[in-house]
This record gives C-alpha cells, structure tokens and sequence, in this order.
C-alpha cells in the first residue's frame, strides 16, 4: 500500500507547490525502510530510492537513485529492467510524493554524489 504525503502547507511557511513537512517526513521514514519513493518531477512520473535528505541553503533536497525504464532491450548478458540515475531532487519539484515496497537498489558511497552538495546533511545512508 502507498503512502501518500499532502503538497499544502500546514504553518510551515511553504506555499501550496513548495515543500511540505509531511514529504520531508515521508522521504526520511523511507530511507529508514529503505522504501522507494514515487512521484511527479518535470511532469513525469519517477520512483527512485532516497540516499540523502538535508538542506542546500533554505531548500530541502533528496539524493534518489532514480529508476529509469528501459526502453532498449538489455545488452548481451544484462538483465536489468531499469537504467539507474542519481539525482539531487530538490524537494519543491517533487509532486504527490508517495512511497511503496519494492527492490532497494544502492550503490557504494564512493560511486555516489557527495553529500557536500547540501550545506546540512540531515540523513545519509551507508
């Protein structure tokens, strides 16, 4: 079953299309369970696996593998069914955030962005 977290402000000082706390929450409470997370960015759907949450300046940001479809067949030997992507999502883009069980995929941290990215590192996963 999904999760759902509302995109409306309740005091926290962010607009209808800005950030909410409850998607904060909801991104951090996935990392913990290592869930996936899905929702809209750039008017397409997107599910990716949160690895990073904290501030760049003023904004919150999350570090999400993304899980891109693959529309080529898989190479000689390959079997994924996604091409992976990392991504600094900033929280005010991501739209109808929900998360769902499903495959956690990861990679080392030295294959990873830094997290110097953020200004405040808030959680990072191993």
């Amino acid at each position: 079953m999904a999760t759902a977290a509302s995109t409306i402000s309740r005091g926290s000082g962010a607009s209808a299309t800005g950030p909410s706390l409850e998607g904060f929450v909801l991104i951090q409470n996935a990392m913990r369970r290592k869930e996936q997370v899905w929702g809209y960015l750039d008017g397409q759907c997107v599910r990716f696996c949160p690895h990073a949450l904290g501030w760049r300046d003023a904004e919150p940001y999350v570090l999400g593998l993304l899980m891109v479809p693959r529309h080529d067949p898989p190479t000689e030997g390959g079997g994924w069914e996604w091409l992976l992507k990392w991504r600094w999502i900033r929280l005010a883009d991501l739209h109808i955030p929900c998360t769902r069980k499903g495959e956690w995929v990861t990679s080392p941290r030295e294959q990873r962005p830094p997290a110097s990215f953020l200004s405040v590192v808030y959680q990072e996963l191993e």
